[in-house]
């Protein structure tokens, strides 16, 4: 007697050069999404101001001047070039300019260190507050205690 093998699911099939395709495209449409957040928020950007101006600008020119790399990128991704290309215009002419990113993107970096200070200064302070609790509680004395 020979035991039935038990499955969870049923055999699948799979079209392998469609899944590859699939894939591909993908992986095209995230080089796509990289380069329109640098262009758009200056996401992931490194270096000085002016480098993440520059960077930003460099972003915003390749998506919208017709090139060659541009539209082979679009293809890879499954894309119509020209249809990307009209749509980054129009949203990067809603977006704020290269400069006010990069000034925003300065404002939220001094806000975020003066919250990290504010946090390391309040937990020195809680410390000290702590031990003058202590303190008032066992009437001054903090530590141990020397028997006569």
């Amino acid at each position: 007697m020979t035991k039935a093998k038990a499955t969870l699911l049923p055999p699948l099939a799979y079209d392998d050069d469609h899944c590859a395709a699939g894939r591909i495209e993908r992986l095209w449409q995230t080089v796509l999404s990289v380069v329109v957040a640098e262009a758009l928020r200056g996401e992931d950007l490194q270096g000085t101001p002016r480098e993440r101006v520059h960077d930003i600008k460099a972003a915003r020119y390749y998506l919208t001047v017709p090139n060659r790399d541009f539209d082979t990128v679009c293809s890879l991704a499954g894309l119509d070039p020209d249809a990307v290309r009209d749509r980054m215009v129009k949203m990067i002419k809603e977006a704020p300019s290269p400069e006010e990113i990069v000034e925003q993107w300065l404002a939220d970096l001094n806000r975020k260190r003066a919250t990290t200070f504010t946090l390391r200064r309040n937990r020195q302070l809680i410390r000290r507050m702590s031990t003058v609790f202590r303190s008032s509680l066992t009437g001054g004395c903090v530590g141990t205690f020397a028997s006569p």
